[in-house]
């Protein structure tokens, strides 16, 4: 079985452990850089097909690299060959420059991070307002940080452009029922994982959030797994890292586990037709 993964690292490590054991095979279209949206799913599926092009400049904040990667034939080739998408549907904020989805996590670790004050200024501003002021993002490209950090004008125009949709039901529904077009194959989505912090508080719009996946996810036929109740079993101290305080990390001692878990109960099942050992 080809199975192509699109997600982060709470798919792909599990799934790599399960492609060593011989029992299926994994591929990610020659780009392992995570993502967590289906804005951002159906981006790069699209831009693997050939179909959209990413500029070099916003590259770090979509793959984590320099420049984007080259796509050669055969990383074209794998998503056309495996028989089964597991793709993740993690995120409500879509994060959109020039008709480019930001991955939120490299966006920190790349631009905001280390733009200090003025990052974690234009952060708050961004998720109070879904946009930037003119005010604030001139601010923040003219602080030394933004100089000391050797940006450019890629940069300068994430700051000034990038604005954040919350995908609400009719949103989701639209990618979600895109990226199915596309795949045009069997596949599956994979939420975040619904689980209250450790003192007990819990997430209200990831819970939320979770709940639109399923029921879109229902409406369109794509079979939507939520983590949940197999960390529950298994236990989170012994399933999530930091002893089951990290919702966001798995154990690695976890991941295989999880994997075989994923394989037999969530990918399996909805296709049945698929031979099951890797071709």
């Amino acid at each position: 079985m080809k199975i192509f993964v699109l997600g982060s690292c709470r798919l792909h490590r599990p799934m790599e452990e399960i492609a060593a054991t011989g029992r299926c095979t994994y591929s990610y279209g020659r780009s392992r850089a995570y993502l967590h949206s289906v804005g951002e799913a159906v981006q790069r599926l699209r831009w693997m097909r050939g179909e959209g092009l990413i500029p070099d400049g916003m590259a770090p904040y979509v793959f984590s690299t320099e420049r984007t990667p080259v796509l050669s034939a055969n990383a074209q080739r794998e998503q056309t060959k495996a028989d089964f998408l597991l793709v993740e549907v993690a995120s409500e904020k879509e994060l959109i420059c020039d008709g480019v989805y930001l991955q939120l996590n490299y966006l920190n670790h790349h631009l905001l991070s280390p733009l200090g004050e003025g990052g974690k200024a234009w952060w708050k501003e961004m998720l109070q307002k879904r946009r930037i002021s003119a005010a604030t993002a001139e601010k923040v490209i003219a602080s030394e940080q933004f100089a000391e950090a050797g940006f450019g004008e890629a940069e300068a125009r994430i700051l000034r452009d990038t604005y954040c949709e919350i995908a609400d039901e009719n949103a989701l529904r639209l990618s979600l029922a895109e990226l199915k077009r596309l795949w045009g194959k069997p596949m599956a989505a994979v939420s975040h994982v619904g689980l209250p912090l450790q003192d007990g508080r819990v997430l209200h719009s990831r819970e939320a959030f979770i709940a639109r996946v399923k029921k879109v996810g229902a409406e369109l036929g794509i079979p939507v797994f939520e983590p949940r109740g197999v960390i529950e079993a298994v236990g989170r101290t012994r399933a999530l890292e930091r002893q089951g305080a990290d919702l966001d990390h798995y154990d690695p001692n976890f991941e295989q586990m999880y994997g075989w878990y994923l394989l037999n109960r969530v990918i399996k099942p909805n296709a049945p037709a698929i031979p099951d050992l890797a071709a």
